[in-house]
């Protein structure tokens, strides 16, 4: 059964979330504000990949590929929406923290397990 992802594009979307991070001023959030509350960056259902998950590609669920692909994904998206969080509140330290010492692992966690669910 082929898995209708692009592997590339969803590595490279969750990959930007980093730069992105690190750019709290920057134009793309006063273009789209709503992308970047807490609440939604939080929620791991409403990227490609999480719009996949939990709609057509939940007919893998029974893989150990896809069971570990939701649960890097889910702590992804809870790490952006704390670095967020702290944004919001000026903890600049915290967010600086997080992003440098969380968000390149979970980042390649996701990259990991995107490639071995694709590949299974």
């Amino acid at each position: 059964m082929s898995k209708n992802i692009d592997t590339a594009a969803i590595i490279a979307g969750h990959e930007a979330w980093i730069q992105e991070l690190k750019e709290p001023k920057s134009s793309k959030r006063q273009e789209n504000p709503e992308r970047y509350k807490p609440e939604k960056a939080s929620a791991d259902n409403l990227c490609p990949l999480g719009v996949f998950l939990y709609g057509e590609g939940k007919q893998y669920e029974a893989s150990p590929e896809y069971a570990a692909l939701l649960k890097a994904h889910a702590e992804f998206h809870l790490c952006v929406g704390k670095i967020l969080s702290y944004q919001e509140v000026a903890r600049f330290l915290d967010a600086t923290e997080a992003l440098r010492e969380e968000m390149p692992i979970l980042s390649q966690r996701v990259k990991e397990n995107v490639l071995a669910f694709a590949a299974a």
